[in-house]
C-alpha cells in the first residue's frame, strides 16, 4: 500500500494479498483490461511490468478499484445503467422476461439451449449496431479463452457453454484500445460487475462508448486446471478423453459430457470439491447488473430465458421477436427464483460453517 499526495492508494500487491492469494479472484481480467503491467496467465492475473505508482505516478490503484470481488457500489450501478420500472426481490431490476428460441437454424444447431446470446450478437452485427462482440471460445481440451467477432457468421464459433473461466473483460480493454467502441460483451455475473466498474470508474469519460453487457445465469464456474484434473479420471472411466467431448451441459441435477462415443455424467453434488471460493461467496445467480441476462432455467427444453434490465435491451429483444428472429413463450419464474434462492443459501451455509 502506498501513501501519496492523494492519500492511501491500494495497489496490485494489495489485490494479490486480499483477493488472488485467498482464492477470491474470479479470473475475469478486469484488472488487466487497461493496465500494461498486468496480464492474465490463464485465469490468474500476474504483474509483468512496473506499476505506474512504482514509476512515480501520483495516483492510480485502478486494478484494485475496479475488481468486482472487492468493490461495492451496486446501487450506483443500478442507478446509472438499469431500469427501476420493476424489481424482483430475487433476480433484480428488469423490464421484461421472455423464453425465446432463435429461428436461425445454424445458430440453434451449434448453440446452447435456445441460442439467445448468439442470436442477439448476430443480429447486432448484421444491423451494424455494434462494432464487435466479445465472447469466449474453447480449444480441443476445453480450455476457454476470449474471442472477438466482427462478422455475423463468426458468432457461432463461440456457441455453447464452457464451464471454465475465460477472462473476457481483459479483451474488452483490447477492443476499446483498438477504437471499437460499440461492443457487446458476454460474461458471468462477476465479469458483468467488472465491466460495470470499468464503465463507472474509467470509461465514462469516453463519449461515444456503448457497451451491451450480456450476463449469463451462473451457479458456479471452475478454474481450468482443477476442472480438468478432477474430470479426466471420471471421463476415462466412461471410455472418453476430454478431446472426445463435443458438448457440456447441466440438466436435471447432473453434469453431462456429450460425445459421439457416448455420454458421461455425474451428479452436481460431486463437483463440490472444485468449486472456487469466489463462487461460494457469490449470491448473484441471474447476473443482476447486466443489460440482458440469459440462461436456460425457467424456459422449456431447448429454449433460453432472457431478462431485459433496461429499455435499450428490451427494445432489442422485442424487435427480434417482431422480425421473426425469436420465437417466444412464457417463463416459469418459480424455477428462476428457486435457483436464485439456492445460491444465496449456499453462502449462508458457508458463513455458518456447514
Amino acid at each position: 500500500m502506498l501513501i501519496g499526495d492523494y492519500g492511501e492508494i491500494k495497489t496490485f500487491e494489495d489485490l494479490k494479498t486480499e483477493i488472488i492469494d485467498v482464492d477470491l479472484c474470479a479470473g475475469c481480467g478486469t484488472c488487466a483490461a487497461f493496465c500494461e503491467a498486468i496480464e492474465m496467465d490463464g485465469d490468474t492475473p500476474k504483474m509483468v511490468g512496473d506499476c505506474v505508482l512504482v514509476r512515480g505516478a501520483l495516483k492510480c490503484g485502478t486494478c484494485y478499484t475496479v475488481c468486482p470481488k472487492r468493490s461495492n457500489g451496486d446501487a450506483t450501478i443500478i442507478e446509472k445503467f438499469l431500469s427501476r420500472e420493476k424489481r424482483d426481490e430475487l433476480f433484480g431490476n428488469y423490464v421484461g422476461v421472455y423464453a425465446v428460441k432463435a429461428t436461425n437454424q445454424d445458430i440453434v444447431a451449434k448453440a446452447q439451449d435456445g441460442g439467445a446470446v448468439s442470436a442477439i450478437i448476430h443480429h447486432l452485427l448484421s444491423t451494424g449496431a455494434i462494432d464487435c462482440g466479445v465472447i469466449s471460445q474453447r480449444d480441443e481440451k476445453w480450455r476457454a479463452s476470449p474471442l472477438v467477432v466482427t462478422a455475423p457468421e463468426d458468432v457461432t464459433k463461440g456457441s455453447g457453454t464452457r464451464y471454465a473461466v475465460s477472462p473476457n473483460v481483459e479483451m474488452l480493454g483490447e477492443v476499446i484500445k483498438d477504437e471499437k467502441l460499440r461492443v457487446a460483451i458476454v460474461g458471468t455475473p462477476c465479469q458483468v460487475k467488472g465491466v460495470r466498474n470499468l464503465q463507472s470508474k474509467l470509461l465514462e469519460v469516453i463519449e461515444d462508448i456503448e457497451i451491451l453487457n450480456i450476463g449469463l445465469f451462473c451457479t458456479e464456474n471452475f478454474r481450468y486446471d482443477s476442472f480438468i484434473e478432477y474430470m479426466t479420471p471420471r471421463l476415462e472411466e466412461g471410455g472418453l478423453r476430454i478431446e472426445d467431448v463435443t458438448k457440456t451441459e447441466i440438466t436435471k441435477g447432473k453434469f453431462f459430457f456429450r460425445s459421439p462415443k457416448g455420454d458421461v455424467s455425474l451428479k452436481i453434488a460431486e463437483l463440490e470439491p472444485i468449486i472456487p471460493t469466489n463462487c461460494r461467496n457469490c449470491i448473484d445467480f441471474s447476473a443482476e447488473l447486466a443489460d440482458i441476462s440469459v440462461g436456460s432455467v425457467g424456459a422449456p427444453n431447448g429454449w433460453s430465458t432472457v431478462i431485459t434490465r433496461n429499455s435499450r435491451s428490451d427494445e432489442i429483444v422485442k424487435k427480434m421477436i417482431e422480425e421473426g428472429l425469436f420465437e417466444v413463450q412464457d417463463v416459469n419464474i418459480k424455477i428462476v427464483h428457486m435457483l436464485c434462492k439456492n445460491k444465496r443459501k449456499r453462502l449462508e451455509k458457508e458463513e455458518a460453517g456447514e
